[in-house]
């Protein structure tokens, strides 16, 4: 996987790393980040389906546990949806199901939504991807169902944004 990720051209080569946590017996569990190259952004539609052609796309029982990105873009509300637009891509915002609300509160959605009806310019927003977990063939299969439907945008559930400071 790494080195599927390391040929794209959108991703700074550089980024990339590879944390293994303790596994079990046969299978490694472990964290790949990577980054964007300056100035562009990773087209998750193209990582999707370059990982699709690799031996994740096909028998293995290995998984994903979730995708989860940092997008700096602009937030807008389109009818009733919270859109969050970035260089050659868009999200619709949504809270994670399984959020647990901050000291009891609310979610990073909740708390998201009601800075930008303040007004508070927003830098970045966090998030997982709907859609990047399960077994790798069932997820990449599900993934390439969802990019077949070109009116659908991919789901961001929030889970943390940074606010512009004055």
């Amino acid at each position: 996987m790494r080195d599927t990720i390391a040929r794209r051209s959108d991703v700074d080569a550089d980024s990339i790393k590879y944390d293994v946590e303790p596994g079990t017996k046969s299978y490694r569990l472990g964290t790949v980040t990577f980054a964007a190259k300056k100035g562009q952004s990773i087209d998750l539609w193209a990582l999707q389906a370059d990982l699709k052609k690799t031996r994740l796309g096909k028998g293995t029982r290995s998984a994903v546990n979730y995708l989860e990105t940092t997008i700096a873009g602009e937030i807008v509300a389109v009818e009733k949806e919270t859109l969050l637009k970035a260089t050659g891509t868009h999200f619709v915002l949504a809270d994670d199901p399984k959020a647990q609300p901050k000291d009891g509160k609310k979610t990073a959605y909740q708390r998201l939504v009601e800075a930008v009806k303040k007004g508070d310019k927003i830098e970045s927003v966090t998030g997982r991807v709907q859609g990047w977990s399960g077994v790798w063939p069932k997820a990449l299969g599900e993934l390439s169902k969802q990019m077949a439907d070109v009116k659908k945008s991919p789901e961001l559930l929030v889970t943390n944004f940074v606010v512009v400071q004055p």
